[in-house]
């Protein structure tokens, strides 16, 4: 049990070290908190590894991993939706829990961002950008300076200040100032509003929106008003079609009105009216619940009634069907990137795999476990028959384990060369089933993705016999586990993204391999602190997928991405 404790110690002690890396160019003032928090990870890792008691160390290191690391990220998600929901009320409340996960500056200079934006959905504008001055005299990190002009230029958005935003853009660039996807991409907003689609598309190319990995919903909400706006039916409703089927779905009101927007510049006023009063019907009914604030989206629609119309020129119709064009090849490019580093969805081989693997330990060790604690009671009611279920269970892991582990004297004396690839659907224990499931499930998608579903099954197997094949020379240690398949797909994706270098972006590209290099390195690391790890067959599986990465053929055409 104490080993299977100490297995779980290792994520956050590799995420520990992550952590501290991608904040290293960050200056001390603003980044002591991350660094606290990185080495908070390691030390709780590493107590747990040499004092114990195991469980409590682990129990402690995810309580923190969770905290540090995926709170943040739920809660900026949580509150850029709010400000898209115009909910002033919900992000009041959650901009006050950013002191307590980003420590020091960071944690109040995010609770600041939100709250201006808060004070100006709540039509107290002047509150909100004074909160903002008041960073402008810290002296700031490029990081935190262009997310402070992406937030300023966010409150001119909810002000209907256009010009406001595009004087702001154009400053920035005049000055040789960094400017951020955010304000690009809000400045292609008031371009489109200004019926400028030229500079709108400008924008939205220079955003390098391909180096945010942006998913597909959310790029598909980001471009959905410039394509409303410039009266392209066709692109708008394929956006559309793909918000409404996100598993996120985009609150209903959000996208009557940008229907609504569209129609209006289709010249259909009729149309755009029925469709308004449709978005300001569903949000009265999710204002009961919380998840819209009626009184601001109601400002907002009778707005647009003021102007619904109004007459304007729109470029001629081959000209705007140009630009459209290219914004929709942006879309594609981005989509591409984030098909192939985040696919959102797994090839039913990566499935069928990770099943396998769940389904043979239910049929080995694990028949055993559950007869003999979780189903005892029941058993108890007829003992014979439960002694015999015992029995049997017993029987069938001993069965298991004895004639299908990977053994050195069984395969190179007795030629049961099976084991090779029987060994890799064996596992020791739920921790040991549970990370390599994970692992495989995770970076088998990405290689289903990069090379396909077939090759992905024929880079796990190969290299798993592969990894089976270096343990059993270099090694005397019997060895289960898929974990040398994991690393072989690992290595194999490591190889996939390298040769990728024409159709991924230079900044994305070089992020991920040095994340996965860390990754990896600090695998290998823990591979001699972790006692009874197969670490021979670990470094052949990783290996062999190094390899056989760069020679099996990529599935993904490889086309060169708008570049800036």
């Amino acid at each position: 049990m104490d080993q299977q404790l100490k297995l779980w110690l290792a994520p956050p002690i590799i995420m520990g070290v992550a952590y501290i890396y991608f904040r290293l160019k960050i200056p001390m003032a603003w980044s002591w908190g991350f660094f606290l928090q990185g080495f908070l990870l390691i030390i709780s890792g590493a107590c747990g590894y040499l004092f114990g008691p195991e469980w409590l160390y682990v129990a402690l290191s995810w309580t923190m991993f969770c905290l540090f690391l995926i709170a943040p990220k739920v809660l900026i998600l949580s509150c850029d939706q709010y400000i898209s929901l115009l909910n002033s009320r919900k992000l009041f409340f959650y901009s006050s829990f950013f002191p307590f996960i980003y420590w020091g500056k960071m944690g109040l200079f995010w609770r600041d961002l939100y709250l201006a934006n808060a004070y100006a959905l709540d039509g107290d504008a002047m509150k909100g950008k004074g909160i903002l001055d008041k960073w402008r005299h810290e002296s700031l990190p490029y990081v935190v300076d262009v997310q402070l002009n992406a937030t300023s230029t966010g409150i001119n958005l909810i002000l209907f200040d256009w010009d406001g935003v595009i004087d702001e853009y154009d400053q920035r660039i005049a000055k040789r100032l960094p400017v951020s996807v955010g304000l690009s991409v809000q400045t292609a907003r008031a371009f489109s509003e200004k019926h400028n689609f030229e500079r709108a598309a400008q924008c939205l190319e220079a955003s390098r929106l391909a180096e945010t990995k942006t998913d597909p919903t959310t790029l598909a909400f980001v471009l959905l008003p410039f394509f409303c706006l410039s009266g392209q039916q066709a692109y708008a409703e394929q956006l559309v079609a793909v918000l409404k089927s996100a598993k996120r779905h985009t609150a209903e009101f959000l996208l009557l009105y940008w229907q609504a927007r569209l129609q209006v510049t289709l010249g259909n006023p009729e149309e755009a009216r029925h469709l308004f009063a449709q978005s300001l019907d569903s949000s009265r009914r999710l204002s009961v619940t919380g998840q819209s604030n009626y009184a601001v989206w109601q400002s907002r629609i009778e707005h647009q009634l003021e102007h619904i119309d109004d007459k304007f020129d729109l470029p001629a119709s081959d000209v705007l069907q140009n630009i459209a064009a290219r914004v929709w090849r942006l879309f594609a490019d981005t989509n591409f990137v984030a098909a192939a580093i985040l696919p959102k969805k797994a090839a039913p081989a990566v499935v069928v795999l990770c099943a396998s693997l769940i389904v043979t330990y239910v049929m080995s060790g694990c028949v055993d476990m559950v007869a003999s604690s979780w189903a005892q009671p029941f058993l108890n009611l007829n003992v014979d028959f439960g002694n015999s279920i015992v029995a049997l269970s017993e029987k069938l892991g001993n069965f298991t384990f004895e004639n299908l582990l990977l053994d050195k004297d069984a395969v190179l004396k007795n030629g049961q060369y099976f084991r090779l690839f029987t060994y890799m659907f064996l596992h020791g224990n739920i921790t040991h089933l549970f990370l390599n499931v994970v692992g495989l499930y995770w970076f088998g998608r990405r290689a289903a993705s990069i090379f396909s579903p077939r090759s992905f099954v024929f880079i796990f197997v190969f290299t798993g016999i592969i990894a089976g094949l270096a343990q059993i020379l270099f090694s005397d240690i019997p060895a289960i586990g898929a974990s040398g398949g994991v690393l072989g797909v690992f290595g194999a994706d490591f190889a996939g993204i390298f040769r990728l270098k024409n159709s991924l972006p230079q900044k994305v590209r070089k992020a991920e391999l040095t994340s996965m290099s860390v990754l990896a390195g600090s695998q290998l690391l823990l591979d001699h602190v972790i006692p009874k790890v197969a670490g021979e067959a670990h470094m052949g599986g990783l290996i062999a997928g190094l390899l056989i990465g760069c020679l099996i053929p990529l599935s993904r055409k490889q086309e060169p991405t708008s570049k800036t």
